[in-house]
């Protein structure tokens, strides 16, 4: 007697990848980093237009992080490679959570040095979480599932590049620039701490060439392309010219034309 094979139990695991409580963990997680990230340069150009900040003080904040990010980005990939994804997560998270209210209080203050280093530190937690959220994609979600659980993070990291700013412009109506790098840094905290890691077993890893070697060879093989090597000149260009600076130049006629002044209720 012939019976009939029961499909529905893979039906129902597959194409549900937001129905999993690891994956969902993560997906928040890389929502908070993303709103964390672009609500900043919104925040300190709030900072400008109330007076706590200069134009130039706000470059400089922001040309650290990038700094920080761009050196973070290529290590935090390394990291995660070597080592746990969730640890790399954990400990760049922790380190923007903390340099947060560092900037803050460097606003406060009005001390820009202390605002640099802190944004660089910011800067590192965000480019090494960035590989490892990538990699954490991979442990949680099985491979059948992994087309739409990517699907789902694009979504999270292309909504956030407009509700950060639009979240932003609404808070700074009720509240200051300070406590919304407050705000920021509870993101990352909950960046740092919702990841989960794979229920698979940890396999032994072979040896390996030393940290600085697998790097050098990285940026040898990287060499080699020459389509990536434009579009990371493209992708350069955009950012320098675009986003960067923007982020710098447009809040300050407005603070020259119309004088510093608090966009908020005072409280």
């Amino acid at each position: 007697m012939s019976t009939t094979p029961n499909t529905t139990r893979p039906r129902e695991r597959r194409g549900a990848p937001l129905l999993r409580p690891t994956f969902v963990r993560l997906w928040c997680a890389t929502t908070a980093s993303g709103l964390a990230t672009w609500a900043m340069p919104f925040i300190l150009g709030l900072a400008v237009l109330h007076g706590t900040l200069s134009a130039v003080g706000l470059g400089l904040v922001l040309a650290a992080r990038t700094a920080g990010f761009l050196v973070a980005v290529p290590l935090g990939g390394l990291y995660a490679d070597r080592h746990s994804r969730r640890a790399v997560v954990l400990w760049s998270g922790l380190a923007a959570a903390v340099a947060s209210p560092v900037l803050a209080a460097g606003l406060g203050g009005g001390s820009v040095a202390l605002m640099t280093a802190a944004a660089a530190v910011v800067g590192v937690g965000q480019g090494a979480c960035r590989p490892a959220f990538q990699a954490l994609t991979a442990e949680v979600v099985p491979a059948e599932d992994r087309q739409q659980a990517n699907a789902a993070l694009t979504f999270s990291v292309r909504g956030v590049t407009f509700l950060a700013p639009g979240l932003t412009a609404l808070l700074a109506t009720v509240t200051g620039p300070q406590v919304l790098l407050l705000v920021t840094a509870a993101l990352w905290l909950a960046a740092a701490l919702l990841p989960r890691g794979g229920d698979a077993a940890p396999v032994e890893r072979p040896a390996r060439a030393p940290f600085h070697v697998e790097f050098a060879e990285g940026l040898t093989e990287a060499r080699r392309h020459t389509w990536f090597l434009a579009g990371l000149g493209a992708l350069t260009v955009v950012i320098a010219l675009g986003y960067s600076a923007t982020n710098v130049l447009l809040p300050w006629p407005a603070a020259t034309t119309t004088g510093p002044r608090p966009c908020w209720p005072a409280r």
